[in-house]
């Protein structure tokens, strides 16, 4: 029986130090990833976001690795704004290949064309190291429509299930871009475009990816699709709808049985 005991504290014990040996790892990983951040920022003459640096300070407190960046700049005042850049952040994750990220949520940023390449590079399943992001959020940030172009194709090409891109402007062009690139994307599962400017022209493309994706959650508040738009989004939906009703039912009671 005391042998028994003996081998069950030395295996709690090998636990507590594999668990506090995991924490003391997390602290590491996301100190390194704030401070190559603010060292890219130094280099690239970019403001610090304060929000990061909170969010990696109650990581550190609890010790756990940060799995949600927000990048956020509430603190900037109008002439810091032009310092702004999610740059910095990119290359920071890409420098300590920092892995654990799971959300990513970029509010009030404008994203240049070399920005939005590099975010979609990290999106992409085609390097050697892969960063399994499920949530992008881009909130009221300035994407013209090349940018969102290259956005819907890196999606299809990434492990997003969740695209949110509210507040931000979006115009025919860049709205068709965005939804082309997606069509056939199988693992996009919620959208959302809510005060993003969308008229009556938005609702067939709206419809088109709805019926040719695996979007099943489409988040349109506060636009202006009015009852042209509407009868153009909602129709093709319920033709789909019952398509897919006869397809399953087919399935479950096939002819001649």
């Amino acid at each position: 029986m005391s042998k028994q005991k003996s081998s069950q504290k030395k295996a709690a014990a090998s636990r507590g130090d594999k668990t506090t040996a995991g924490k003391t790892l997390a602290v590491i990983k996301v100190r390194a990833l704030l401070q190559t951040y603010e060292s890219h920022c130094m280099k690239m003459g970019c403001c610090v976001s304060t929000v990061l640096k909170e969010d990696v300070s109650r990581c550190v407190d609890v010790q756990k690795l940060l799995t949600k960046i927000t990048l956020f700049f509430p603190e900037c005042s109008a002439a810091e704004r032009a310092s702004v850049s999610v740059c910095p952040l990119l290359s920071a994750v890409r420098d300590e290949r920092y892995t654990h990220v799971k959300e990513l949520h970029l509010w009030d940023l404008p994203i240049k064309h070399q920005d939005m390449a590099d975010l979609c590079l990290l999106l992409e399943h085609k390097g050697r190291t892969v960063y399994p992001l499920t949530r992008l959020e881009l909130l009221d940030c300035r994407l013209d429509h090349w940018a969102l172009a290259r956005l819907g194709r890196a999606v299809a090409l990434s492990s997003i299930t969740t695209l949110s891109l509210d507040y931000t402007p979006i115009g025919p062009e860049g709205l068709r871009g965005l939804l082309s690139a997606m069509e056939g994307s199988n693992q996009v599962l919620s959208l959302s475009l809510c005060y993003c400017g969308l008229g009556p022209w938005s609702g067939a493309l709206l419809a088109s990816l709805i019926t040719r994706s695996a979007v099943r959650h489409l988040y349109i508040n506060g636009n202006e699709l009015q009852r042209g738009g509407a009868t153009e989004l909602l129709q093709p939906l319920a033709t789909h709808a019952e398509q897919a009703a006869s397809v399953q039912q087919q399935i479950i009671h096939p002819t001649g049985t």
